[in-house]
């Protein structure tokens, strides 16, 4: 065994190496390199799932960069390695559970030369301090993409795919993956590859966005998911701010259910991995945690949150427990360890959803053409007015009943506008599309940090991208502005669709998001409606509070939540 400052100087060596690299070439592209925390983290969870009495152990990481991810795996190989007198608390179960370990294969994937040298090199410094423990380590660093090379037999991912949208090499992924749907992030083809990959118990520790809770073109990939690779972890590090206010993330780890086993004396042998069967391991759902604050030593949540049946809650993470039915049978993860907000959600929505013919303003094509029939509106014009052209609404013209056209300045085509107003219709524009802007209709933005509603009863605003609308009646508009812009619903949304946020605050909001508005069918028939009007008019906290109040009592939420939610 080797001596353990000597140990932990290589480790500190190794880490230095690691993060100068890293640090240095992701300056140079505009990447974010995983902190180190973060790594020890997503590392400590897989290798947390790994069968017991395990002799050897392949590990790859197909985007390797400098190799944090494989790095922080070694680190915990090695430290387990040492005296138990000198391990913390949370790391003696893993000693128990890894202590028959003998063989490590390391393996990296990465694009970039110069990023797999550094990975080549940090991992290289601990092969001395490997092999001093008993350790025998094997190391591939392979100049690959991870989407399309060969993966050798692997039982444990761990993975900080890239956070982009696929663009020129969008239609070959479509063709190579069954998830790649939408608008798709390049997230989603690599966690599909590793359920396609791994073998019957092998695992995934993955680094992901928040978008693969909700996002609309990770459904599919939800699916598989629960289908193939029950999740077992999926732990959303939104208030943790792991990537400061660049990116939203989450840890998602899930184990393959499905491959071919070789089934013999009760045990399943695959891959360098041994499991026995009914010691305690079987899958008892998903745990969904949640940080609520910035975690220093995050890699310490993890353990209490994988080895009991009931998640250890703390001040800094919430967490529970939920069936893999449930978490299918949902179209999106709402990743939330609040028990009382779950509860309250499902009361939620045991109304059912509007399934309003919500639709999005002009995008595309048409957009630029209807740059052209742009003009600005005389000085004395104001909103609604009869007869005149109609106004253009951009999302930062909305907010909940009102509008601030004619009062904010915005940019069209880099010109400077504060009355835009079509001029003429586009000749781009169909016959329904030009219909739809001249009918009465609630107007939302597709981007705000409050969701609110806002009532163009008279049918004279055009809506542009990221503005979404729904023509009704008059009384049903404003009945539906009042409920977007109620704090119940704004609370219900923010819960549901909390991987939906952008950093810095604000929400994307998108037509399937308004679809699922749960809508309790009394309050097309309440006084909400009268509500709305006057607050059109006048803005008036009094009346907020009356709605607010009609709403809680519509969906019957008690007194003890309406406070909660109300105090934030």
């Amino acid at each position: 065994m080797a001596n353990s400052n000597e140990c932990s100087d290589a480790i500190l060596a190794a880490w230095a190496c690691c993060e100068q690299a890293g640090l240095h070439q992701c300056a140079q592209e505009g990447a974010v390199f995983t902190p180190p925390r973060v790594a020890r983290a997503l590392a400590l969870a897989g290798l947390s799932r790994i069968p017991a009495e395990s002799t050897q152990l392949s590990v790859l990481d197909p985007a390797a960069g400098a190799g944090a991810l494989l790095l922080a795996t070694l680190e915990y190989l090695l430290r387990i390695r040492q005296p138990l007198r000198s391990l913390p608390a949370s790391l003696r179960p893993l000693q128990s559970r890894l202590a028959s370990l003998r063989q490590l294969e390391l393996c990296a994937f990465d694009l970039d030369p110069r990023r797999l040298d550094a990975c080549r090199a940090a991992l290289s410094t601990l092969l001395p301090a490997a092999s001093a423990s008993g350790l025998e380590l094997c190391l591939t660093c392979r100049l690959a993409n991870g989407l399309e090379e060969p993966w050798p037999e692997i039982a444990l991912v761990v993975c900080n795919p890239p956070y982009l949208r696929a663009s020129r090499r969008g239609n070959a992924l479509r063709n190579a993956f069954s998830t790649t749907t939408g608008s798709f992030d390049l997230f989603v083809p690599f966690i599909e590859r590793a359920v396609r990959a791994l073998p019957a118990q092998g695992l995934a520790a993955f680094l992901v966005p928040t978008k693969l809770f909700s996002a609309d073109y990770a459904s599919a990939l939800r699916a598989l998911l629960c289908r193939e690779a029950p999740p077992l972890l999926l732990m959303d590090l939104t208030a943790d701010r792991s990537f400061g206010e660049q990116v939203d993330v989450a840890l998602c780890l899930f184990r393959k259910e499905r491959g071919t086993r070789n089934e013999e004396r009760g045990t399943t042998q695959e891959r360098g991995i041994t499991q026995e069967r009914g010691a305690g391991e079987g899958l008892q759902g998903c745990v969904l945690a949640q940080t609520l604050e910035p975690v220093e030593a995050l890699e310490q949540a993890i353990p209490p949150l994988l080895e009991t049946v009931a998640p250890v809650l703390s001040s800094s993470v919430s967490a529970r427990r939920v069936g893999i039915r449930e978490l299918a049978a949902s179209p999106r993860w709402w990743v939330d360890g609040s028990e009382r907000a779950a509860a309250l959600l499902a009361q939620l929505e045991q109304q059912p959803p509007a399934l309003l013919p919500w639709r999005t303003g002009i995008m595309g094509f048409d957009y630029h053409e209807t740059l052209a029939c742009v003009q600005e509106a005389q000085a004395q014009a104001s909103l609604p007015w009869e007869p005149a052209p109609l106004a253009l609404m951009t999302p930062g013209l909305l907010r909940p009943f009102a509008s601030l056209w004619g009062q904010k300045p915005l940019r069209l085509g880099g010109t400077r506008w504060l009355r835009p107003v079509l001029a003429r219709r586009p000749a781009s524009l169909s016959d329904a599309t030009w219909a739809w802007f001249q009918q009465p209709k609630v107007l939302v933005s597709g981007v705000c940090r409050e969701l609110g509603g806002y009532a163009d009863l008279k049918g004279r605003c055009a809506p542009l991208v990221a503005v979404h609308g729904v023509a009704l009646d008059a009384e049903r508009i404003l009945v539906l502005s009042a409920l977007l812009s109620s704090r119940l619903l704004n609370w219900w949304w923010r819960r549901r669709f909390a991987s939906a946020r952008i950093p810095r605050g604000s929400f994307r909001v998108s037509v399937s998001m308004l679809e699922a508005l749960p809508v309790a069918p009394q309050l097309w028939s309440s006084p909400l409606a009268e509500l709305a009007r006057a607050l059109h008019k006048k803005p008036d906290p009094g009346l907020r509070q009356q709605l607010d109040q009609l709403v809680f009592d519509a969906y019957g939420v008690d007194e003890r939540d309406r406070t909660w939610i109300l105090e934030g």
